[in-house]
Parts: structure tokens; C-alpha cells; sequence
């Protein structure tokens, strides 16, 4: 994910690969997501899940309880937290 956003052959790469999960029927998790514009690049291409830094930082699992109860404020316009795509 790291050179995602300023190197066009990894794009060019990221793009194939999810068109091709998809075909597929396959979910698209995209790991390593660390901020914001990683997101909206990854939300524009079609992924379906995130995981990363942007939305945790590693927790206990005595306290996933409450980050799923109260989550952070939704990165995704249907208010969703790793759900992307509709």
C-alpha cells in the first residue's frame, strides 16, 4: 500500500488485481490502509473491506468490544466502517 497513491504501475497492478477477484465473486480486503488518501483511492477502485492503521491501531481483544460499540467516526459515505462498497 505504501506507493499506491504516486506510483501508476502499482495502481495499474491494485486495479487488475481487485477487477480480477471480482470476476470472480470474490471480496476485495485491501491491508495496510494507513490514511485517508489510500482510502479514497481504494473506495474509487472498488475494494470492499479495509484493514489498517487508519481505523486501529492494534487492541486487546478484551477492548474490540467497545471500539465495535462506539466506533470512530464512519470513513465511508454509507456510514459503514470497513464495509466500502454498497
Amino acid at each position: 500500500m505504501r506507493d499506491i497513491c504516486s506510483d501508476e504501475n502499482d495502481q495499474k497492478i491494485v486495479r487488475t488485481l481487485i477487477s480480477m477477484a471480482h470476476s470472480m465473486q470474490m471480496t476485495v480486503v485491501a491491508e495496510g490502509v494507513e490514511d485517508r488518501e489510500q482510502f479514497d483511492l481504494l473506495r474509487d477502485y472498488g475494494v470492499d473491506e479495509i484493514q489498517g492503521y487508519l481505523l486501529s491501531k492494534p487492541v486487546e481483544a478484551a477492548a474490540i468490544e467497545a471500539l465495535v460499540q462506539a466506533p470512530q467516526t464512519p470513513l465511508s459515505k454509507t456510514g459503514k466502517i470497513v464495509q466500502i462498497r454498497s
